[in-house]
């Protein structure tokens, strides 16, 4: 209240100026560990009308909002740097914030409109995080247990000596795969590799997700403006392109890898390309798409060429015995699935390699310094 009372008498006593300040939700370029599963927190920010930052807190988007009017009064009570002041309006982009800070400081004018300011600072921001160090890389920062991921090591390393991408000879000769029990119903895979590099797999949640990542890649090489669908990774990399941590990490735990080249490395990216390791089930749907790969060119592989070519489609269901007990993994192929699109996986994954390694480093880096 006492705060409330600073800020009307600072509004009203000299009514001529203007002090617009400006805030708003950013979500932050990382995950941490929740208790379920890994989430993206959102920091609240509030500028003063010189772009100079008084406020600045992180948590949980569902948490942030509801204190934002009380994080304003102790903002204008106590900034983060300077005295005591108050603005006469506060901008925001967010209709829901300007209705908590409305609500929290009547006396207050809040603008809803456009904030290009936070998204300088959210540039800053991930530059930021892509500058710290891999210190805190680690296959298990999503919750996945040291057993899991052995398994998951191990199925990678037969997969790789498999090499999937020279029976598939295109990464547009699709894949529909479903494993029920652990909820996956109507993914499609692409195998990649077929260039020569990036050996591994790409999983998306459906076939709309697939044609919308192959037009995004398309849309970003035109210096458009393109939101990638969310989608899991898996490619083999040579150890010395690792993070330093992870490579400790695989030698101290003895993780089986097929060779120098063969070190599987593994992202969940998600709409804003920011990535994270795989979660416990994640990692078995990844585990078990390993193992029964294979298994599956090996029993069908006459099948498969002429579902891609336009004949009779193919299902196949593969029982699949990973570190989760017991499971079937059903295939599905056919010319249906083909996209129609110019653009390869290969080509969209080699190009925005180097962007999404980047966005793994920051998905990494602590949130401490914001």
């Amino acid at each position: 209240m006492h705060l409330l009372g600073s800020c009307i008498e600072m509004t009203t006593s000299n009514p001529a100026k203007v002090v617009e300040w400006l805030g708003g939700l950013i979500k932050v370029p990382a995950y941490v560990a929740g208790d379920a599963e890994p989430y993206r927190p959102e920091a609240l920010f509030f500028l003063d009308e010189n772009g100079v930052v008084l406020c600045s807190q992180v948590a949980r988007a569902d948490l942030l909002l509801s204190a934002a009017g009380q994080a304003l009064r102790d903002t204008i009570g106590q900034p983060l740097f300077g005295h005591k002041r108050a603005p006469t309006a506060i901008r925001v982009a967010s209709a829901a914030l300007a209705r908590e800070l409305q609500a929290s400081c009547p006396e207050l004018e809040v603008i809803c409109a456009a904030t290009p300011e936070l998204d300088a600072l959210m540039v800053a921001l991930r530059e930021k995080f892509a500058q710290r160090s891999d210190q805190e890389v680690s296959y298990l920062a999503a919750g996945a247990s040291v057993p899991a991921m052995a398994a998951f090591f191990d199925a990678a390393a037969d997969l790789y000596r498999a090499a999937p991408w020279c029976a598939i000879t295109s990464d547009q000769h699709l894949l529909g795969v479903s494993i029920e029990s652990l909820g996956l119903k109507h993914a499609v895979l692409s195998v990649i590799g077929q260039l020569g590099k990036s050996s591994g797999m790409v999983l998306f949640g459906s076939h709309a997700a697939f044609q919308r990542y192959l037009a995004a890649g398309a849309a970003l090489a035109r210096g458009e403006v393109a939101t990638m669908p969310a989608h899991f990774t898996l490619h083999f990399e040579r150890g010395s392109e690792l993070p330093t941590a992870i490579r400790k990490q695989i030698i101290s735990q003895s993780w089986r890898v097929a060779d120098a080249e063969a070190h599987p490395w593994m992202r969940v990216i998600d709409e804003d390309l920011v990535a994270r390791m795989p979660t416990s089930r994640e990692l078995s749907i990844a585990e078990l798409i390993a193992r029964a790969l294979p298994k599956l060119i090996e029993q069908s592989k006459p099948s498969l060429d002429a579902a891609w070519r336009g004949q009779r489609p193919l299902q196949r269901k593969i029982d699949v015995t990973g570190f989760a007990g017991r499971h079937e993994v059903t295939f599905v192929a056919s010319d249906k699935l083909e996209p129609q699109l110019r653009w390869t996986v290969n080509e969209v994954f080699a190009k925005y390699t180097s962007l999404l390694e980047r966005e793994i480093a920051q998905s990494r880096a602590t949130l401490s310094e914001l």
